[in-house]
């Protein structure tokens, strides 16, 4: 249920701001003065609600009350509609409510109905009369004190009817104030609180309409990633099976070199007769020409040279077994990967990978070992070739140390 000012019927309650116009006026307001809410509202409260001379005291009792915050009991004087002076007992406050400014002002009061004006004293009588009558006797100033005390006794019984209606209308506002408080705070807040909820369903729609292009984005985003990750799955299962067959084919050159290095040891008197065809060796030495023993075209290579059968080292030249710091029977019967530093051998294994997926690798840069397990930075250069009838590699060697 809205409470609003006009739900109190005896009491007047209005307000003003710094500039003295009203923003608030109830129905008791309207009633008593004749004006209209609508006729007042926006309006300097010193244009036709204060009569010219109690203009200067409506003032200092407004710079009173924004200097102590408040004033009780005080009797304001106004001008209806008619032009007919009235007489209230207020109490003010200054508004420090939500939605109110600073120098807004609040009043609460009662209508004293009664008219408690006088119209001339005793004194003023006695003093008129010595005036106008020079000559008198002890009868008529007799009467005239009479009349006097008569008169001042009726002006103290209006005085004491005027204290009880003040202190009527006093005890009435107390019993209102907070209630009129809570209710003009309510009123004047009112507004603001509607401007402040409007303004936040506007910032909830916004929020609402970028949320909404947000999520059609992410959708968007979230189709082109299952798009994606559809193809990378596919891409994926071809990759492993290709890697399992090029692990299964690394498993078998493993069983083939040991099933060859086995038959070359059971056979340590194996000698390769000739050489076939032409060992291509220009990449190295530059050498070019038919070779007719395997010794002398090897040995009149200048780079580290060796033949290889399926890794195993067949043949090398001196400068090769120097290199390593070995004998020459030390060296031959054994695969090449016994040279090779530990670390470095998932280079080599690299090298044959790309040679089975039929990719045309010729040379790799890694190191090998001496004697002393000292590693050597080389470039091993291989060339397919024939021996006695068997596909082999010619190996060159070159120290990049050296550099």
């Amino acid at each position: 249920m809205t409470i609003t000012l006009d739900t109190h019927e005896d009491l007047m309650v209005f307000s003003i701001n710094k500039n003295e116009e009203i923003i608030q006026f109830n129905r008791e307001c309207e009633k008593i003065t004749g004006y209209s809410r609508a006729e007042v509202l926006g309006k300097n409260i010193f244009n036709f609600l204060i009569s010219k001379d109690e203009t200067d005291n409506w003032k200092k009792i407004l710079d009173s009350i924004r200097k102590d915050n408040r004033a009780n009991d005080i009797i304001l004087s106004f001008l209806t509609k008619n032009v007919t002076k009235i007489s209230v007992s207020c109490n003010t406050f200054p508004v420090n409510a939500r939605g109110a400014e600073a120098g807004d002002i609040c009043f609460v009061g009662k209508l004293i109905k009664s008219d408690y004006s006088t119209h001339g004293s005793s004194i003023e009588d006695l003093g008129n009369i010595n005036q106008t009558s020079p000559e008198f006797d002890d009868k008529n100033l007799e009467e005239i004190f009479s009349n006097g005390i008569v008169r001042s006794k009726e002006k103290e019984n209006k005085q004491t009817n005027l204290h009880k209606i003040r202190s009527s209308v006093r005890e009435d506002i107390k019993n209102m104030f907070g209630r009129w408080m809570y209710l003009f705070f309510d009123t004047v807040g009112a507004n603001k609180k509607k401007e402040e909820l409007q303004a936040i369903a506007r910032e909830l729609d916004e929020r609402r309409v970028l949320l909404n292009a947000l999520e059609a984005e992410l959708l968007e985003d979230k189709k082109e990633l299952n798009k994606r990750r559809f193809e990378f799955s596919k891409w994926r299962d071809k990759l492993e099976f290709l890697e399992k067959e090029i692990e299964d084919r690394w498993v078998e050159l493993e069983n083939q070199e040991k099933l060859f290095r086995d038959h070359l040891i059971s056979k340590k008197g194996l000698q390769l007769r000739h050489i076939k065809g032409e060992l291509d060796l220009s990449s190295a030495s530059n050498v070019v020409g038919k070779v007719e023993s395997r010794h002398l075209v090897l040995d009149r290579t200048p780079e580290c040279t060796a033949v290889v059968y399926r890794g195993i080292l067949m043949e090398a030249n001196r400068s090769f077994v120097e290199l390593l710091g070995y004998e020459m029977d030390e060296v031959l019967g054994k695969s090449l990967f016994d040279f090779v530093a530990p670390e470095d051998l998932e280079e080599i294994k690299r090298y044959y990978l790309n040679r089975l997926k039929g990719e045309e690798v010729s040379s790799f840069e890694t190191f090998i070992l001496g004697r002393d397990k000292k590693k050597i930075n080389v470039e091993i250069d291989i060339k397919p070739s024939s021996y006695d009838g068997e596909n082999v590699n010619i190996v060159v060697i070159k120290n990049l140390m050296n550099k």
